[in-house]
C-alpha cells in the first residue's frame, strides 16, 4: 500500500485506488475489443513484419497488465514475481521494435534521397509565343496590395 495521504482514511485511499483500477480497465477494455473484432488473418496479411511485432508485443503487454492488475487486486505484490521479468522482456521487446523501426525509417529517407524523391521539380520555362498576351487576374493584384 502506498503511504498515507494527509487527512485521508484507508476507506478513501482503497476507493481512490478502486477508482483509477476502473478507469484503466475500462480504457484498456475498450482498446482490447477494437483489436479483438478485427480479423486477425486479413491485419497479418496486409501488415509488415514490423507491424506484426507492434501488435504482438501490444497484446502480450495488455495480457500481462490484465494478469499484474488481478494480482494487485489479490494483494500479491509483483516486486520479486515472475510476471515483473515477463514485462521486463516485453520493454526490451519494444525497445528493439522501436529501434528497428528507427533503422527502417533511415533507411527509407535514404532511399528516397538516392532516387530523388521528395526533391521539388525543377521549375518549367513555358516559351511565349510573339502576339499572345497573358491575362493577369486583377483580383490577385489588388489582394496583395492590400496585404502590404
Amino acid at each position: 500500500f502506498r503511504f498515507r495521504r494527509r487527512g485521508w482514511t484507508m476507506v478513501e485511499e482503497a476507493e481512490e485506488e478502486l477508482a483509477q483500477f476502473e478507469k484503466t480497465f475500462h480504457k484498456l477494455e475498450k482498446r482490447l475489443n477494437k483489436l479483438l473484432d478485427l480479423d486477425v488473418k486479413a491485419v497479418e496479411e496486409k501488415s509488415s513484419p514490423l507491424e506484426r511485432a507492434r501488435l504482438n508485443v501490444a497484446l502480450a503487454t495488455a495480457v500481462n497488465s490484465l494478469y499484474a492488475m488481478h494480482l494487485r487486486t489479490q494483494g500479491v505484490s509483483l516486486a520479486g514475481h515472475p510476471l515483473e521479468r515477463e514485462l521486463e522482456r516485453l520493454g526490451a521487446f519494444e525497445r528493439e521494435i522501436a529501434g528497428a523501426a528507427a533503422a527502417a525509417a533511415a533507411a527509407s529517407v535514404k532511399v528516397k534521397k538516392e532516387e530523388g524523391e521528395g526533391q521539388p521539380d525543377p521549375p518549367v520555362k513555358v516559351k511565349k509565343e510573339k502576339g499572345t498576351k497573358v491575362k493577369k487576374d486583377k483580383k490577385k493584384k489588388k489582394k496583395s496590395k492590400t496585404k502590404q
